[in-house]
């Protein structure tokens, strides 16, 4: 009985090992695969981090041309306004002058 008892607790030593080996490569394919995904997840948020900043930078391009060109389409409608009121009166003017 002993004997028996002696053998069943070496052949559960034996095993235990393999076990723990497996699982410790079950373990550093884990890591390893979880490894590989964070290093994917983080070079995705680099290249958004990336795409985030160029937005910014034409949006703030864009909001400069879009700040310029008002300031153009203003001057411009205070030009047209100056030389239309300019040519109204001149008309009248002429208009005038035909009728006496």
């Amino acid at each position: 009985m002993l004997k028996n008892y002696i053998v069943a607790v070496l052949l559960l030593l034996s095993v235990v090992p393999v076990a723990q080996a497996k699982d410790l490569s079950a373990l550093q394919t884990a890591v390893e695969v979880s490894h590989n995904e964070m290093s994917s997840a983080q070079a995705e948020y680099n290249a958004d981090v990336q795409r985030v900043k160029a937005s910014k930078k034409n949006l703030e391009d864009a909001r400069k041309r879009l700040a310029d060109a008002q300031a153009k389409a203003d001057q411009s409608r205070k030009r047209y306004q100056e030389a239309k009121a300019r040519y109204d009166k001149a008309q009248t003017t002429l208009d005038n002058a035909w009728k006496q």
